[in-house]
Order: C-alpha cells, then structure tokens, then sequence
C-alpha cells in the first residue's frame, strides 16, 4: 500500500509542481481506498489469496485510529485532468477490484486518459508467475506496450 500511495501523491504533488513531469502511470491492482466499503472488499475477502482480516490489519497498522481513512484515500481525493494517462490492472477476485475500477472510472470522468485490464485472477498474481506465466507476460506485455505507446 506504502509504494502505490506514495506513487499517487506524487503524481498529484507533479501538477500541483511544473518543474515535475510525470506523463504516465502505472497501478497494478491497486489500493486507492482505505475505508473498505468496496463491495469487493467483502466479496472478494476470503479464499483469495489477499484477505480481508489481513487488509483489516495493515490498514490499523498504518493509520491511527483518529486518522481519517477516506481523506487519506486517493479515490476521494483530488482528481483532476491533469493527472497522467494511467494504466490500471486489477483482478477479478481482488478485494481490492472495486476500488481500482471506481478509480478508473473518477479519472475517465474527468478526462484522463485510462487504460483499464481486468483479470480474473488473485491480488498478486504477478508474484504467481510460476502458476499463471501465460497471464504474466500478458500483464507485461500490456505494460510495456503502455510505456512505449
């Protein structure tokens, strides 16, 4: 969550700053929202490989209990056009699948421009490439294709 989060401030620090430029980014099945109350959250919270207990967990260990999870949540943040051309991955059975996709669809409404994959696979799938290698170079493929468009 750290590494994708901190991506996303940057980007919206980039158009707050002219001197950066970030003219593409890249979220594969990201965690945009801290307030779990995707529908995936739930549907997608167990036998998944990522657990909904475990994203429970992480989200108390990173924020206080005074902190505001919804305004610390890019999803409900400030999205505006000048956000970069974004390729959003995320996968079928995620619990984290809803908020890639409400996220994706917040940045089309403004005019960003989106490129959106959906799988029908696990959070982590990438990390499974021994089991899933055909849908991993997919995945890569479409990334690369993404950076050299």
């Amino acid at each position: 969550m750290r590494g994708q989060h901190s991506v996303l401030c940057k980007a919206v620090q980039c158009k707050q700053d002219k001197r950066l430029r970030i003219d593409k980014q890249i979220l594969i099945y990201p965690s945009v929202d801290y307030t779990g109350q995707q529908p995936s959250f739930t549907e997608n919270g167990s036998d998944f490989l990522l657990e909904q207990d475990k994203i429970t967990w992480y989200f108390n260990q990173y924020f206080k209990a005074s902190d505001n999870r919804k305004t610390a949540s890019p999803l409900y943040g400030e999205i505006s056009k000048t956000l970069p051309e974004t390729l959003i991955i995320t996968a079928g059975c995620d619990p984290l699948r809803g908020e890639g996709l409400a996220y994706a669809k917040a940045l089309k409404a403004v005019g960003v421009a989106v490129h959106h994959q959906l799988d029908g696979l696990t959070h982590a799938y990438m990390l499974l490439d021994a089991l899933v290698e055909e849908e991993c170079q997919q995945t890569f493929q479409l990334v690369a294709n993404f950076i050299n468009k």
